[in-house]
């Protein structure tokens, strides 16, 4: 069962006193103290051997490699929340709304990395991160459609892709063109992480949403 949270009332969704000093108490010691340990370990992150989980999953996806692109998510997040820390530790109040792209970027950065590492086997772990990898060139695409600017060629990186996507062992090549959608990579994520102490991502994606 979960914990609650001090004063919270399910008939009554405003925030009371107690429950504004218990969230930014969480964010400037328990938040903090976690974040801190983790920011210098990604800081510090090198390349994995060859022999390794990632290196093994960056050999199936090279030149996109896998390790980066987590590690950028998670580097994201982790930015983002940092942020959040500062500004409160700063002002010594928590923003009612201007925090909400912060918190949703977090979940959805983590999310992505941990739905691309949770695959079963390495094979389905380097395709969700190629589908990743040609989601985000065919934004670009978009992009440089819409503003006339071509940096890359986009094209040819997208065969790249699928080339790569080709190469994988006992998988559908097309599952790579599954759309993807943020609300189903965040909820599942929350199938894989089921230790809580106060809400699901989806519950917090979707309360910092709008």
């Amino acid at each position: 069962m979960s914990e609650s949270l001090p004063g919270y009332s399910q008939r009554d969704t405003r925030e009371a006193p107690e429950q504004a000093r218990f969230g930014e108490h969480l964010l400037l010691t328990e938040v903090a103290k976690r974040l801190g340990g983790v920011k210098k370990q990604v800081e510090s992150l090198s390349t994995p051997p060859e022999n390794s989980v990632l290196g093994r999953i960056d050999i199936l996806t090279t030149p996109f490699n896998t390790s980066e692109m987590v590690q950028m998510y998670l580097a994201v997040a982790i930015d983002n929340l940092w942020t959040l820390h500062r500004y409160v530790r700063k002002v010594k109040e928590i923003p009612m709304v201007a925090a909400y792209s912060l918190i949703r970027s977090a979940v959805e950065s983590t999310s992505y990395g941990i739905w691309i590492l949770n695959g079963h086997g390495n094979d389905v772990r380097a395709q969700r991160s190629l589908r990743v990898t040609l989601n985000d060139f065919q934004q670009h695409a978009t992009l440089q459609k819409v503003f006339g600017s071509y940096e890359f060629d986009v094209p040819d990186l997208e065969q790249m892709i699928r080339d790569a996507n080709t190469r994988l062992r006992g998988l559908q090549a097309e599952a790579i063109d599954d759309r993807l959608q943020s609300t189903a990579i965040v909820n599942a994520v929350d199938g894989f992480v089921v230790k809580r102490r106060f809400f699901s991502g989806l519950q917090v994606w979707r309360a910092t949403s709008g």
